[in-house]
């Protein structure tokens, strides 16, 4: 969030008065030495990069995030085009809040919440011809991914460094590649028909302290496109290093960047081109990065509360480099990073420990010499392979090829990695005959999470259950929960169910009024009728929540009404401490994967969802799901149960089969929608799923009847748990901040009770059997309902959803 500014649109046309910068001016060109290009960088503050981005992990970082969720964001930024040119109006609530888009950004960065990515509203565009400074034409929004990122490379505890070629240009000092940092990562959205950027540098201060040396740029803007047939059409004014200082003559000295990438000086003055109309929404995608000489004075020039989303750059253990010992260049593998910064790393050959090396005594590895460097197969980027380790072959898949032959895997089954393996320890998976053993090397298994579970009597069919979980997202019980699945947590959800369903859906009938969102208010519809209940049955430790919403299935697909979730979990983890034992079949169709057969499950949540009568379909969403290198893979790891109360009737849930998204939802999936029918369900929640239209109530209904309810336990395998744990899951995330209760309820695991499902009722507390709410609660009136309580309750609404 450091960048206050997106880069522009695309193609700008040909006939445009905008001059182009000259041609020389490019990374790339044989008859331009090393020299000639730091000076055009430095000294004008910027480089057309015309073979577009180096080989670099965090570029292909940012390219995933903004395939993965830039249709989704635009999609939100069209439905609110009425609130384009509105600010947020609430006071410091984030970056280019007061700026048009401000309002439009936050509602976008609060449907993704959980993602790490965050929207704010760029410098906006403006007419050249404006005589007002303030007479904006629209806004435009930068995507920062920084927070995805910090996530995506905590288990390092930094983010790979540029490729040496990129050191080379941006830190001819040496001691500015001592521990550069990370500032910023993400894309830009500018819509169609949009005119030119406001002039602004990225970073700047008031202060002539701790000034811009000249000739040495410290922070440094990379874009570029995805399209590599596109080009940046950013405009800079060479040399314009102002400290943000924008006069009327600097219009005249623009320039038009056309290249798919450019590397400029964060301290310059630049803006966004115009974008054509017809052309679309139109992104850039950036990284930006400090010096080790900028680093420590860049908390004078942007906001103390945005250091937070830095991430220094640098090697961490394990990683395959070249190292520079007694004036050459040889391999290594970095062994540790002290707190000063140094590194320690055991040399390939030999297999010395060298002490004591800073950052730019380190290198990705290089070409070696033509006889060293024949390899005598090559290994794509992503290929699957088995890969030498400790003396067998394990399945891995390839990761980087590093520039001397050597590889970098990631391992299947634990999700680690290690970098520098020869050509000569991989080999293609289908190398292996599974009916013959080789000395000295493991025979691969099957991929099947029915292998291997330890269990040699697992029946066939969990098996098959757990297989058509994990490849198609859901299970079917025509009859009902199977009689074997027979548990505790099933009848403890059933009895408050019917304890309390009626009594809620009275207490949210009565308050029908203000289920609707007050204006101005980026809460859900029925959030706060939620909170009120709530508050009336937290000493029976059962909340109300509010879902993603129902919507319209029409242009322009408005939100029309509220959905429940109603949680008696709080209630389980005091009845019950820690859970019994699921059955056997049970945990084997749900956990029998070898990575989940014998850690403890937990259970994410107990209780059953509510929708009043008539409402339309819900937002297609997912529950939760595994990011980073959690990552969703052979199993599912956050199984959940619907069933109906009564084997009459039939739950409905809507799916999109086998639409393991991450969350991302696309136009082709309304299509590919199907309902479910049958008294009880187990779906994956990392699909793509969303609750039917429930019909009107008929005309002969009294009261509240017509409203319709499916119970629910969701349940988290060891696995899962894992990744909740690393914070690496979407949708829902681990937040210890929030205030919302995060516990999850830990089950027994079989081995852990003598391994068969009698054991539980040994193995359980008492009160395993017997709820100690027993009788139907009465409640107290409800004080919206005594005289002008209803005009109360309203005020209290709008202070809840606008300032709490």
């Amino acid at each position: 969030r450091l960048a206050q500014a997106g880069l522009g649109g695309l193609l700008v046309a040909e006939a445009a008065a905008m001059p182009a910068a000259p041609l020389p001016q490019q990374l790339g060109q044989e008859s331009q030495g090393l020299a000639a290009v730091r000076r055009q960088l430095h000294n004008d503050g910027w480089l057309r990069l015309e073979k577009g981005m180096p080989d670099w992990e965090l570029v292909t970082f940012v390219e995933r995030m903004y395939s993965r969720y830039n249709d989704r964001l635009k999609q939100i930024l069209e439905e609110h085009q009425d609130d384009w040119f509105l600010p947020d109006g609430e006071q410091d609530s984030g970056p280019g809040a007061h700026r048009p888009g401000g309002l439009v950004a936050k509602v976008a960065t609060k449907r993704l919440q959980g993602t790490g990515i965050y929207v704010y509203a760029a410098h906006p565009s403006q007419a050249d011809e404006a005589e007002n400074d303030y007479a904006y034409s629209g806004p435009r929004w930068y995507v920062t991914c920084m927070e995805a990122a910090m996530r995506r490379y905590s288990h390092r505890g930094m983010a790979p460094p540029p490729p040496a070629e990129l050191q080379e240009l941006l830190w001819p000092d040496m001691t500015d590649r001592c521990r550069p940092w990370l500032t910023e990562a993400g894309w830009t959205i500018v819509p169609e028909s949009s005119d030119p950027q406001v002039a602004h540098a990225d970073i700047c201060s008031s202060s002539t302290e701790n000034a811009r040396k000249p000739h040495l740029g410290r922070y440094h803007h990379f874009g570029w496109k995805l399209d590599r047939t596109e080009v940046c059409t950013t405009h800079v004014i060479p040399k314009a290093f102002t400290e943000g200082s924008v006069e009327a003559h600097h219009y005249d000295k623009f320039l038009a960047v056309r290249s798919p990438a450019v590397i400029f000086d964060s301290e310059m003055l630049h803006r966004g081109g115009p974008t054509r109309h017809g052309s679309g929404w139109t992104s850039t995608l950036t990284v930006q990065v400090s010096s080790g000489n900028g680093w420590p004075h860049l908390a004078d020039r942007v906001s103390h509360a945005l250091m937070w989303y830095t991430q220094p750059l640098g090697w961490v253990a394990g990683d395959a480099v070249d190292a520079l010992v007694k004036g050459s260049w040889q391999p290594a593998l970095v062994g540790s990073r002290d707190d000063s910064g140094l590194y320690h790393v055991t040399l390939a050959t030999g297999g010395a420990l060298v002490q004591g090396l800073r950052d730019r005594d380190l290198r990705y590895r290089q070409a070696r010499p033509a006889p060293q460097a024949g390899a005598a197969e090559f290994f794509a980027v992503g290929e699957l392979v088995e890969a030498l380790f400790g003396g067998e072959w394990h399945e891995a898949r390839v990761t980087r090829c590093n520039a001397d032959g050597t590889y970098r895997v990631t391992w299947r089954r634990e999700h680690t990695c290690t970098d520098g393996l020869e050509a000569t320890d991989l080999r293609r998976s289908s190398d292996l005959s599974e009916s013959v053993e080789r000395p000295g090397k493991r025979r691969r298994q099957r991929s099947s999470s029915c292998s291997g579970s330890g269990n040699a009597n697992e029946a066939d069919g969990q098996c098959a259950l757990r297989e058509s979980l994990v490849q198609r997202g859901w299970i079917e019980f025509p009859s009902g929960l199977p009689a074997s699945w027979g548990w505790a947590l099933f009848d403890f959800v059933e009895h408050y169910y019917d304890l309390f369903n009626d009594i809620i859906i009275r207490e949210l009938d009565s308050l029908r009024n203000v289920w609707v969102p007050c204006d101005g208010s980026q809460q859900r519809h029925g959030a706060f009728a939620a909170a009120k209940v709530s508050e009336r049955l937290k000493p029976y430790g059962v909340a109300l929540y509010s879902p993603a919403g129902s919507q319209s299935e029409d242009p322009p697909y408005e939100y029309t009404g509220p959905r429940w979730y109603v949680s008696v979990t709080a209630a389980a983890l005091e009845h019950f401490g820690v859970a019994p034992a699921p059955p056997a079949d049970l945990h084997s169709a749900l956990f029998g994967h070898p990575a989940d057969v014998k850690g403890d499950p937990r259970a994410r949540g107990l209780g059953w969802t509510l929708a009043p009568q008539a409402s339309n379909p819900q937002t297609v969403h997912a529950d939760i799901w595994g990011v980073f290198k959690h990552a969703r893979t052979d199993r599912s790891r956050w199984p959940h149960i619907l069933w109906k109360r009564s084997r009459a009737e039939r739950c409905t849930t809507q799916i999109v089969p086998g639409a393991f998204t991450e969350g991302a939802v696309w136009s082709d999936h309304y299509s590919e929608i199907i309902q479910v029918s049958a008294p009880a369900v187990v779906m994956d929640s990392e699909m793509l799923h969303r609750g039917a239209p429930t019909p009107p109530a008929p005309p002969s209904a009294v009261g509240t009847a017509g409203w319709k309810s499916t119970l629910s336990l969701e349940l988290c395998s060891p696995s899962g748990w894992l990744a909740w744990e690393a914070f690496e899951t979407g949708g829902t995330t681990k937040d210890p901040t929030s205030t919302l209760d995060w516990r999850m309820l830990r089950i027994r695991s079989p081995s852990s009770t003598g391994g068969t499902a009698g054991m539980q009722e040994l193995s359980a507390p008492e009160s395993a059997r017997s709820p100690s709410q027993t009788s139907v609660p009465v409640m107290p009136s409800a004080p919206w309902t005594a005289t002008g309580g209803l005009e109360r309750l309203r005020q209290e609404q709008r202070q809840w959803e606008l300032f709490s």
